[in-house]
């Protein structure tokens, strides 16, 4: 008999461990955030021509740069989804022009290559001669949000 309790006495107490960890309540592996008071999203995008002046027929790469801030943690006593609530919500993000949608006027003439590895880069190439306005929109918290708005003079 006294060979059997300290062997016993090991397994028993993984199983006491065990059910004692499986009573405590479950605690989220993450904490999210959620826009703090004064958020704001902004669009920022260039191109890779210094003057604004291209070529028809140039492949021209687009750039855009997206912030959004400030988060602050969600309330742990906050039962509600809120609509933005993001588990590591990036303050900057760079290089995104693939990832935005792209309006341009006017549009005919405008051709867009398909952004791919290793860098996603978006570029456009203008088939004629003129004045062509660029903006970007990117989905945000609140809707829609528009960039600033770019010039490009094609020759």
């Amino acid at each position: 008999m006294n060979r059997v309790l300290p062997r016993a006495l090991p397994l028993a107490c993984l199983l006491l461990s065990g059910v004692a960890l499986g009573c405590e309540p479950a605690r989220p592996r993450y904490h999210p955030y959620v826009p703090a008071e004064g958020f704001e999203e902004a669009l920022q995008i260039s191109s890779e021509l210094p003057d604004s002046v291209a070529a028809a027929g140039q492949w021209v790469t687009m750039h855009a740069e997206r912030r959004a801030g400030p988060w602050e943690p969600k309330a742990v006593s906050s039962r509600t989804d809120h609509p933005c609530e993001r588990i590591a919500p990036a303050l900057r993000e760079y290089e995104v022009a693939s990832k935005v949608r792209w309006h341009i006027q006017p549009s005919e003439g405008v051709v867009f290559n398909t952004p791919g590895p290793p860098d996603f880069q978006r570029q456009i190439r203008f088939t004629r001669p003129g004045r062509y306005v660029l903006h970007a929109v990117s989905e945000g918290c609140a809707g829609p949000f528009a960039s600033n708005r770019l010039t490009v003079v094609v020759r």
